[in-house]
């Protein structure tokens, strides 16, 4: 006599594709959830500040007249290989206070122009946090910025230096 081979019921099998595909509509719907919280959750509190904040983002009237006590001396760019072996460009250069008023906060705006002198790379580095010594009336500072990817349409020429941002320590 010969066997026939007999299928399984498929009911069991249909019972648990409703429960994997629920599974998954709750896995797909967690991650769109979290990553929507993460896109639109506000700033960080004021209790995370990092060292990059800590200078405003506009200048008062006080602080704007004092940008002409402000001076940027022997900027010089130099390049070196890191320990990547990719080159780096830097920029090194000297701030001088030369008002009354001691400067908490300060940063630059370093601008490299191509051929065409259209802008090939802007960057705003702060030089003074609020995190070192201020910069007191009379003092001279030195400070290094370093870019790692100057683009390669950049002219060679000495980037153009601007004071972006200036912080003055209050008077009371």
């Amino acid at each position: 006599m010969q066997d026939t081979i007999h299928n399984p019921d498929p009911a069991p099998l249909e019972q648990k594709r409703p429960f994997v595909t629920f599974i998954l509509g709750a896995v797909v719907l967690l991650a769109i959830c979290i990553s929507a919280w993460f896109l639109f959750h506000g700033p960080p509190s004021d209790d995370t500040v990092s060292s990059e904040s800590t200078i405003k983002i506009k200048m008062n009237s006080a602080e704007q007249e004092y940008l002409a006590s402000i001076q940027l001396k022997d900027l010089s760019l130099s390049r070196a290989e890191n320990f990547l072996h990719q080159e780096v460009t830097m920029l090194d250069g000297t701030v001088v206070n030369t008002g009354s008023r001691t400067v908490i906060g300060l940063q630059l705006t370093v601008q490299f122009s191509d051929q065409m002198d259209q802008i090939a790379l802007r960057e705003s580095r702060i030089i003074l946090s609020a995190n070192a010594a201020p910069l007191a009336p009379g003092q001279a500072r030195s400070f290094e910025i370093s870019f790692d990817h100057v683009p390669a349409t950049w002219n060679t020429q000495q980037p153009s230096v601007q004071i972006a941002n200036l912080s003055l320590l209050s008077r009371k």
